[in-house]
């Protein structure tokens, strides 16, 4: 992820191929310290969720976040992901268990909300700065 005035990285969010042209998981956003954070992370996913729905023809995107992680749940939303579940705690670390909420989108339905800039990705488009 990059700053929009510039190529400064502000951050960095990843795609887990699961099962070409079937599933992938976000694998983790990074927001490095004293980067904007408003918005970006769900912008960032918006344009990775639409090369994987595009180019990559992957069917479905999951991610999750521990459910103490109040933030992330309007990030999730805001980059197209629809809340599916809360597991219940999976995971121990810093002295106690964790929940964590899963959140996923499958193509047919992002398109649906979709940005022009999303369609176009979502069909090939290569973006470049000018």
């Amino acid at each position: 992820m990059t700053s929009h005035d510039d190529d400064t990285m502000t951050g960095m969010i990843g795609l887990l191929l699961e099962e070409y042209g079937s599933n992938a998981m976000c694998t983790g956003l990074v927001i490095l310290p004293g980067s904007p954070v408003k918005g970006c992370g769900a912008e960032a996913g918006r344009l990775l969720f639409a090369h994987a729905f595009g180019p990559l023809g992957i069917h479905r995107v999951w991610a999750g976040h521990r459910a103490d992680h109040a933030m992330m749940s309007s990030v999730m939303t805001g980059a197209g992901l629809e809340r599916e579940a809360t597991l219940r705690e999976l995971f121990h670390t810093q002295g106690r268990w964790h929940d964590v909420t899963t959140y996923a989108a499958v193509a047919h339905r992002w398109r649906e909300q979709a940005s022009p800039l999303e369609l176009a990705i979502m069909r090939g488009a290569v973006l470049s700065r000018s």
